[in-house]
């Protein structure tokens, strides 16, 4: 049997391999964030206005792709309502850009 502190400190550095695995995503939306305006801005010098820089038909193939990638313990349900969110920043991006 593991004593107390032991156990603690397990948890202690699980805790800190959640908070780089934070970081790393904050990272990584920050990018698809910065990717995301960059198309907006793409769209609106093309002269697309504002709503017409949305694409309901690709951001529906990238969440079911992701989707059908579930990997566990997430599932698709999981997986679709993350990146209902971050679409959802994403899309306010590009429509402001």
């Amino acid at each position: 049997m593991l004593s107390t502190e032991v156990r603690v400190a397990r948890i202690d550095d699980l805790r800190a391999e959640v908070d780089e695995v934070d970081a790393a995503l904050l990272a990584l939306l920050a990018r698809r964030a910065r990717l995301a305006r960059t198309i907006g801005e793409a769209k609106r010098d093309a002269g697309l206005p504002g709503g017409a820089r949305v694409d309901p038909a690709r951001e529906a193939e990238v969440v079911e792709r992701l989707a059908a990638r579930a990997p566990s313990p997430l599932d698709a349900a999981a997986v679709r309502r993350l990146w209902a969110a971050v679409l959802g920043e994403c899309r306010r991006l590009v429509v402001d850009a």
